[in-house]
């Protein structure tokens, strides 16, 4: 269905590019109304799957004037999703084959120093921790530090580490704190 692919197209993009495309094609009503739904969803889901569900439920509640302007704007928001993935794909393999030794390391330099400074934050405070001095290493920081390096392993997304397969459709938000009482 059309919505599918709108809501998938409006998820892919975020909210700043909605509505720049939307006052780019004289639609800002419309673009900032979708912008504001697409960060609610974001905030209230953390699978892309529930976000997509919960992103075609609301379109349905448009009236009808706004869901066409928005389905009229489709074409236009995928070919600048299309467009953003194939600048960041050319992007990472220009840096991977570059002729020069720096440009072509700098990645993964930094992810080595991302997985370094994640280990020595983790033991250190962990250390401090069972020394007395301390509450020990947050979650939220280690995953701050390790995101470089997890970024360049191929890891998008915290669902990642989900005990089941991405394809799911049981995942939801409490996703993220089965995997914080993991720890």
């Amino acid at each position: 269905m059309s919505l599918s692919l709108l809501a998938s197209a409006l998820l892919s993009l975020g909210p700043e590019a909605i509505k720049f495309i939307g006052a780019k094609l004289g639609k800002s009503k419309v673009a900032e109304l979708a912008a504001d739904v697409v960060t609610v969803v974001g905030n209230n889901y953390v699978n892309p799957e529930a976000q997509q569900s919960a992103l075609e439920q609301h379109l349905k509640h448009l009236n009808p004037a706004e869901l066409d302007e928005l389905l009229s704007m489709r074409a236009t928001l995928e070919q600048e999703a299309t467009k953003r993935h194939q600048a960041t794909q050319a992007t990472i393999q220009n840096g991977d084959n570059a002729q020069d030794q720096y440009i072509r390391q700098t990645r993964p330099l930094l992810a080595r120093l991302s997985m370094y400074a994640s280990i020595f934050y983790a033991f250190g405070f962990e250390a401090l921790a069972a020394a007395g001095t301390g509450d020990g290493a947050s979650f939220d920081v280690l995953l701050w530090l390790f995101t470089p390096a997890l970024t360049y392993m191929g890891l998008r997304t915290i669902d990642g580490f989900a005990p089941y397969s991405k394809s799911s459709g049981d995942k939801t938000a409490g996703a993220l704190s089965a995997i914080i009482k993991r720890k």
